[in-house]
């Protein structure tokens, strides 16, 4: 009877967090707050954990946010500079001049330059910054926003100099060979999402026909990407893997319309600026990203450190191992096809794959060793699942059909995303296990 009690209490802080996002709508930080007092009650009433070793352990989790926060800071730090010297504006006048044929632009602008910005980036700002653009191409505002949100997948891991990979970092206790496995194993899945993702948009633009007509070229386009994200993650770093390889996938593309003669002769005139004005205000420009870029990572560090305080408590008092034990043992063998949406759930619930990587990381591996299975598949599952729940996160949207100014259609937009995303999961569930039965380490189903 104890045993059935303290398995149901573990979900208490994952319910938590459903419960004040969900139903209350309150802010993560205070849904995270609100989690982790639940992991200290619960580890306490239903795991005898002691309070002292339990704040401990919740200290030494939150320190683990301060290399995750450095890169949040320079990340913002440079996008905000190189937005107010009108650096994106430019490049998007630009993008926009390169090809007339609309399939070609969605490609170009909610595909690829998406691709391009979640690897610099990330942070809602990839959909801020090309959902409009979308609309200004002809594109239906929703339309435009389920096109941003589609676009962004791909990097939502090893995008953001491969923040989400960071966070699923430090709840593992792999070894360093395995570690690069999984990293190679996880660019590896992610190579489907990259060319369906961009088969979609075709069709959505275009319609079967559109579809017809690019599908080599999103093909092509979306194995070079993932093979340079191969190469950089092996040879080079796993940090700078994703912008390298969406900077090679829109040089790719470039060609091509070169090859096709789709591109339009530039404006010289449009290139000249003011840089007298430029030198003048490089100090003003400065401050403001300094501000912006504390401000920033001051409301998004407060929740992650919170979110890495509740999984090292649940992790030192056994909550994350009673859990997996729970739904290891109730879905049995068959439990891989589905770990991709335990990753789904955590970045619908928390609007990032990185929060998800920290909320469930330590559970897939607890469930792979409940099913004697080897850890790398699952946490592969894990934060591919997270990059595709990141198309469903609510905050997401809203973002997105701010940016547009339809605010109220968020519920229609999320329609769209929720089956493509549970397709998506499902899909990327069989790939794995066909992609694992081949290495030995998924034979289980």
């Amino acid at each position: 009877m104890q045993d059935v009690f303290s398995s149901a209490a573990t979900f208490l802080p994952i319910a938590l967090l459903a419960f004040f996002l969900i139903i209350l709508r309150r802010s993560i930080w205070e849904t995270a707050l609100w989690g982790l007092i639940g992991a200290f009650a619960v580890g306490m009433l239903a795991f005898a954990g002691v309070p002292g070793k339990m704040a401990i352990a919740a200290v030494q989790g939150a320190c683990h946010s301060a290399p995750i926060l450095l890169v949040i800071f320079l990340t913002l730090l440079l996008y905000n500079a190189a937005e107010n010297m009108g650096l994106f504006a430019r490049l998007i006048e630009w993008l926009h001049r390169q090809t007339e044929d609309p399939v070609l632009q969605a490609l170009l602008i909610g595909w690829l330059f998406v691709h391009l910005l979640q690897g610099a980036s990330g942070f809602g700002i990839p959909v801020l910054l090309c959902a409009p653009i979308l609309v200004k191409c002809g594109v239906s505002p929703a339309r435009a926003v389920f096109i941003a949100q589609l676009g962004q997948c791909w990097g939502s891991t090893f995008g953001t100099f491969a923040l989400g990979w960071e966070g699923l970092l430090t709840q593992m206790t792999l070894q360093t060979e395995e570690i690069a496995a999984l990293a190679i194993s996880v660019s590896h899945l992610f190579a489907p999402i990259c060319v369906v993702t961009g088969w979609i948009i075709a069709f959505l633009i275009g319609g079967w026909c559109g579809m017809k007509q690019t599908f080599l070229l999103v093909l092509a386009i979306g194995l070079i990407q993932s093979i340079v994200q191969d190469a950089c993650i092996a040879f080079l770093s796993v940090n700078p893997a994703n912008f390298i390889a969406a900077s090679a996938g829109l040089l790719t593309f470039f060609l091509c319309l070169r090859v096709r003669g789709e591109t339009n002769a530039t404006d010289e005139k449009k290139r000249e600026g003011n840089h007298r004005a430029l030198c003048t205000d490089i100090k003003t420009i400065g401050f403001t990203a300094l501000v912006y870029a504390v401000r920033r990572t001051v409301l998004a560090g407060l929740p992650i450190t919170l979110l890495l305080a509740m999984a090292a408590v649940m992790v030192m008092t056994g909550q994350t191992q009673a859990a997996a034990s729970a739904i290891a043992t109730l879905a049995g063998r068959s439990y891989p096809l589905f770990a991709a949406y335990v990753g789904m759930l955590g970045s619908f619930l928390t609007a990032s794959n990185l929060s998800s990587n920290i909320l469930f990381g330590a559970f897939q591996e607890q469930a792979a060793e409940v099913l004697g299975l080897s850890a790398i598949p699952l946490l592969a599952l894990q934060t591919t699942g997270g990059a595709i729940g990141t198309i469903l996160s609510p905050s997401n949207i809203l973002l997105g059909t701010s940016a547009v100014d339809i605010v109220g259609q968020e519920g229609r937009i999320l329609r769209r995303t929720f089956l493509t995303a549970v397709l998506f999961a499902f899909g990327i569930g069989l790939f794995a296990i066909a992609y694992f039965d081949g290495s030995g380490l998924f034979l289980c189903i």
